[in-house]
């Protein structure tokens, strides 16, 4: 196991963190002055700033010196987290330098992580764990840094995941997990540094870190990030990464009706994602808004999650950006493959699911899709044994009939109602 050197850690990162604090001032100081000032105090306003800028440069000046003693610890660990606490502290007033001593941080974890592997003698466990701390610091304050560590990082990654893949790939892709669309490795890294960062109060990072998996497509990890985002802060974060996903979904060549039911959570629930898997049954994924504490109180949405009418009102460009495509994707003809009855019944479900909405939203796409909705329930009728399984298995979801047999308005928008916990009350328009 690493041996950590009590005495450095214990003096120069306490020292570090003390030095950040009596910053803070000086931090604030020099953003208020970033903008003109409307009024100018004479002599005594110039004193304290003298004073203030004096204050700020010894700090400066020690900070450096704390990231110059660390770089002669013996402990790996402790060089590389000691001078990211300095580069992180001197951010604000230095950035060349203390992008400097960042970098020096992140050879030193490199170093450290490869020592404790080599140590503890693991042969395809990844040790990370000195690099994943200097990646968060240095993601909370600049991408270019951001995006070196991560592709190096990813590099690592992917090089140790080739070797024992082959055998297991055939079996993901048919498991269960496949129907959810689950992310890349490289973008199920990017999402876990993302929701760091949310847990740090960082929402503008997260997002742009996570941002680059979207170009993969909508996938249920995905989807889960943006809940738990819009679900944490008032402003309306995530609206780029929901548009993303959505041109994504426009462009995609595994679009289908499962994409749909999916990019609808923000607008629709929420707090719940559904969708029809293979054998045309529903699948449902919950996420419970989080525990508030109290340095969330300044950040919570009060919004009713009931029917999601405030998640669309505050995004009408989202929202009008996602019905075009639901309906587009919705409307396309039936496909002559093997697997076109059970898409033709996701498809089904997914119109019914969502129409009340675009009643609410979107009515110039109503007619084109009830109709869509009447001819999938002649199709479904048609291959009865298949629609009776459906049925037998939906009945989980409190869908105890056929989808054949289900009417549009009325009963099923109240049988939606509790599937989704998202559609309007029977008989609201």
């Amino acid at each position: 196991m690493r041996y950590v050197s009590p005495k450095p850690f214990n003096y120069l990162a306490a020292l570090c963190c003390l030095i950040q604090f009596a910053l803070a001032p000086a931090s604030i100081e020099a953003q208020r002055q970033s903008t003109p000032a409307r009024t100018q105090r004479a002599s005594g306003a110039t004193a304290q700033q003298t004073s203030s800028t004096n204050h700020s440069r010894a700090s400066m000046e020690l900070l450096n010196e704390v990231a110059e003693r660390a770089r002669s610890f013996d402990d790996l660990y402790q060089r590389a987290h000691v001078q990211a606490l300095a580069a992180d502290a001197l951010w604000p007033f230095d950035r060349e330098r203390a992008r400097a001593i960042f970098l020096r941080a992140w050879e030193a974890a490199k170093a450290s992580d490869d020592a404790e592997q080599e140590q503890d003698g693991r042969e395809i466990a990844r040790v990370t764990e000195a690099r994943d701390e200097i990646l968060l610091k240095a993601a909370a304050r600049d991408s270019v840094l951001r995006e070196r560590f991560l592709r190096e990082l990813l590099a690592q990654e992917n090089d140790e995941d080739n070797a024992g893949q082959n055998s297991s790939s055939s079996t993901q892709d048919s498991s269960s997990s496949s129907v959810w669309r689950e992310p890349s490795p490289q973008s199920a890294r990017r999402i876990e540094l993302g929701y760091e960062l949310l847990r740090r109060g960082n929402p503008d990072a997260a997002i742009s870190v996570v941002m680059p998996a979207a170009s993969e497509g909508v996938n249920a990890s995905l989807m889960i990030f943006l809940l738990r985002l819009r679900q944490k802060y008032v402003r309306p974060n995530g609206d780029e990464l929901l548009l993303a996903l959505i041109e994504a979904a426009r462009n995609g060549l595994r679009t289908n009706a499962n994409t749909i039911l999916l990019l609808s959570s923000p607008i629709v629930s929420p707090e719940l994602l559904v969708i029809v898997d293979e054998r045309g049954s529903l699948q449902l994924r919950s996420v419970p808004r989080p525990a508030m504490s109290s340095g969330d109180s300044l950040y919570l949405i009060d919004m009713d999650t009931s029917n999601g009418l405030s998640a669309a009102r505050s995004m009408p460009s989202v929202s009008s950006a996602f019905y075009s495509v639901a309906a587009s994707i919705l409307l396309r003809p039936s496909s002559e493959q093997a697997n076109a009855q059970r898409e033709a019944v996701a498809v089904y479900f997914a119109i019914t699911r969502l129409l009340p909405f675009f009643v609410r939203d979107a009515q110039q796409f109503v007619p084109e899709l009830q109709a869509r909705a009447n001819s999938l329930a002649e199709e479904i009728e048609t291959e009865r044994p298949f629609a009776n399984s459906v049925g037998s298995t939906g009945a989980r979801a409190n869908r105890g009939r056929a989808p054949a047999s289900l009417p549009l308005y009325g009963e099923d928008r109240c049988r939606h109602s509790r599937v989704g916990q998202s559609a309007p009350r029977c008989g609201e328009h």
